[in-house]
């Protein structure tokens, strides 16, 4: 029929970039899973979703835990983003890098935290063998109060 014909457009409308063969989704998502997204966007987000969204989020929770869904919200929240492609591109990525799970999705973010601390760390640290005036002078001070005897 024509509903259901648009009921399959619409449910097409949040793509995951991702291949056929390799999008696997889950074994039906559950109505208590949606029940938990909805409420958590309703909540904190638009209390009134438009049924495009009702249906992005079917469809996202054939691939992921509805446990990460409301981890994106969550971030979106976070950076103060709230607009549905913003949370629908959160979405995407997970899925892109085949982050399924809420354990997954907050160890890829601590590794992201890691990596981003020491590439700052090697920006701020001194070149080897270029000499930092400050810490010269911090270090005479040190062994000159270091020598004297008290």
């Amino acid at each position: 029929t024509e509903a259901d014909t648009n009921t399959d457009t619409k449910a097409k409308s949040l793509s995951y970039d991702l291949e056929e063969e390799d999008a696997r989704p889950r074994a039906g998502a559950s109505d208590p899973e949606l029940g938990k997204a909805m409420t958590f966007y309703m909540d904190k987000i638009n209390s009134t979703p438009s049924s495009a969204i009702v249906t992005d989020i079917k469809t996202a929770l054939a691939q992921l835990d509805a446990d990460v869904i409301i981890h994106a919200m969550g971030a979106a929240i976070d950076e103060r983003k709230t607009s549905w492609s913003y949370i629908r591109a959160i979405i995407q990525r997970y899925c892109r890098e085949g982050l399924t799970t809420l354990a997954a999705v907050q160890e890829s973010e601590q590794q992201y935290l890691q990596r981003a601390e020491q590439s700052a760390w090697k920006r701020t640290s001194p070149r080897q063998g270029a000499g930092d005036p400050a810490m010269d002078d911090l270090e005479a001070l040190h062994r000159m109060f270091s020598e004297e005897e008290p």
